[in-house]
């Protein structure tokens, strides 16, 4: 069976100094019918990156100066292209993965048309596991800061949620379920497409059997105003899925999240 085509979008912000390793391991692919570069930065430096470098086919670029955050420049990037392929691939600029990894996904997804989206095992470089896949946030999970990360060495499965950085979307379950919410600028935004997938009928699916490098970010201390936006979206998340008392517990959580920044701070 002919292995179908699929789109790519890649978003990226001051993300320049992964674009050679793109390219690199884009430098083959048979199968990409259209790539589109989404720049969400005020001074569009990965684009004029993307310009440098030899891609199988012709990047289209779009820069979004005033940066609608990660989901929405995906959104961006899909209205983008010029014509709907099968699937299309969501990624961070940062990601080593290959064609062969996307067509193994595909090929999953194709198994059961259910299957919305797929992801794998995310690594850094170094080999260290990246949360990937995991449970819906609960009510109690929200107020203890609990999460619970799905193993996904033993079997390809179905989960709740897989992270943004590398999804393979069927592109008539992206267009049902509207794309990315807007009022997630960063965090969670994976989470609640996934949960709409889930509403609507559709499946979320982890590919076992290998593992793609996502570097950026990993490794680094987060800086608060990356907590604050981690915060913020969770209780959007929790007033759109878990009613008032998931808003309660994720600001009880925050709350929480505070006081033990502050205590480390003193104890410093």
């Amino acid at each position: 069976m002919d292995q179908p085509d699929y789109d790519l979008v890649v978003v990226g912000f001051n993300s320049e100094r992964f674009v050679p390793r793109l390219a690199e391991a884009w430098r083959d692919a048979t199968h990409l019918a259209q790539l589109v570069f989404v720049d969400n930065a005020p001074i569009p430096t990965t684009i004029e990156a993307v310009s440098t470098q030899a891609w199988p086919v012709e990047p289209l670029t779009v820069a979004v100066p005033t940066n609608p955050g990660f989901g929405g420049g995906v959104n961006r990037g899909v209205a983008a292209l010029v014509e709907a392929s099968p699937y299309v691939v969501v990624a961070n600029p940062d990601l080593l993965v290959r064609e062969e990894h996307i067509l193994a996904v595909i090929a999953e997804l194709e198994g059961d048309e259910r299957r919305a989206v797929g992801g794998v095992q995310l690594v850094t470089s170094d080999g260290r596991r990246v949360s990937s896949a995991r449970a819906f946030p609960t009510v109690g999970s929200l107020a203890a800061r609990r999460v619970e990360d799905i193993d996904l060495s033993a079997r390809s499965r179905e989960v709740d949620w897989i992270c943004g950085a590398f999804m393979v979307w069927r592109r008539e379950w992206f267009d049902r379920v509207g794309g990315f919410d807007g009022r997630f600028f960063l965090y969670y935004e994976d989470v609640d497409i996934c949960r709409a997938v889930r509403a609507a009928g559709g499946i979320s699916w982890a590919v076992s059997g290998f593992q793609v490098i996502h570097d950026q970010g990993h490794g680094e201390e987060t800086s608060e105003a990356l907590r604050a936006q981690s915060r913020a979206a969770k209780v959007i998340y929790a007033r759109k899925w878990l009613g008032a008392a998931g808003v309660a517990a994720a600001r009880w959580g925050n709350a929480m999240e505070r006081l033990r920044a502050v205590a480390r701070r003193i104890l410093r």
